[in-house]
């Protein structure tokens, strides 16, 4: 084989290679990762998420004009959040439940339904249990980090937002 040839199959080999990793690298779409900033007064975006235990669709406005909601945005992976648990527990029974809708919201990520299923067996909750699958709701309502914690007054207007549980409610 001649020089030629030997340069012209390896810079070949070498470009079929290139086209090759080039065409099985996966594609990647563009994705908005700015989250978005609420803040006390702002109304409180709606959403709509089925329960994991009864399959009832649950909408936040459905409670507009009628009580108090407090969103409690969590993970199963998340050491802090499993703390919290007893101090909702208790944030709920001190409350009329004709005061306020507790819904806690598995943010989705990192977790699945039967993950869920299994901590709640272990750690249950006495509130709807809602999975926000691709974390929508998650980021329309800004959480940095969990728990987060968001509290909607009956006009549908954000009164607290936070890691803890709000200490000063007006309700």
């Amino acid at each position: 084989m001649t020089r030629e040839k030997v340069l012209m199959l390896t810079v070949g080999v070498v470009v079929g290679l290139v086209a090759v990793t080039w065409l099985r690298t996966p594609s990647f779409k563009e994705i908005d990762l700015t989250l978005k900033t609420l803040k006390k007064g702002d109304a409180a975006p709606d959403f709509s998420l089925t329960s994991i235990f009864d399959g009832k669709r649950i909408t936040l406005s459905e409670f507009r004009n009628s009580k108090y909601v407090l969103l409690y945005f969590w993970a199963s992976w998340c050491p802090t959040c499993l703390e919290t648990r007893p101090q909702l527990e208790a944030f709920r029974k001190n409350t009329p439940s004709d005061r306020l809708e507790v819904l806690a919201i598995n943010i989705g990520d990192g977790d699945s339904i039967d993950s869920i299923k299994k901590l709640q067996m272990k750690y249950p909750l006495s509130v709807p249990v809602l999975f926000d699958e691709g974390s929508k709701v998650s980021r329309s309502y800004g959480v940095r980090g969990v728990p987060f914690f968001v509290l909607i007054d009956p006009e549908g207007k954000i009164v607290y937002q936070g890691n803890e549980l709000p200490k000063d409610r007006p309700i």
